[in-house]
């Protein structure tokens, strides 16, 4: 014990040295790394509210069905009246956030299927 109230033996310098070292904070990240708090990683950011979906007028008319999404995603458009590509020209990706079954893995899934339509039908 060291003949300090409250300070044990297993310390790797005497309480004397933490003092020296600084405050409380330095004896806790010394002994207990694991208990001193990490820095967050940056948060994603969210998608900006006012990217909408754009659809060039020669896909409008295609049916969702012919299109390969998974199956979350193909009945949470649908269920919403969704059928064909012209349906969703203009609507908003955070609006689609707000239908029933329809996250951030399925908007993001829809965004990559849109990205790749080719500009001109055919």
């Amino acid at each position: 014990m060291n003949g300090k109230r409250g300070y044990s033996t297993w310390w790797a310098f005497s309480p004397d040295e933490c003092e020296d070292k600084g405050s409380m904070q330095a004896k806790v990240e010394f002994l207990h790394p694991f208990l001193t708090p990490r820095p967050r990683p940056p948060t994603p950011r969210p998608e900006p509210a006012d990217e909408v979906i754009s659809i060039p007028p020669t896909l409008a008319a295609l049916e969702l069905s012919k299109f390969e999404m998974s199956t979350r995603l193909r009945s949470a458009l649908v269920l919403n009246s969704y059928w064909r590509l012209g349906d969703l020209d203009g609507v908003a990706y955070a609006d689609l956030l707000q239908l029933r079954n329809c996250g951030k893995v399925s908007v993001a899934e829809l965004k990559r299927l849109v990205e790749h339509l080719p500009a001109e039908g055919g």
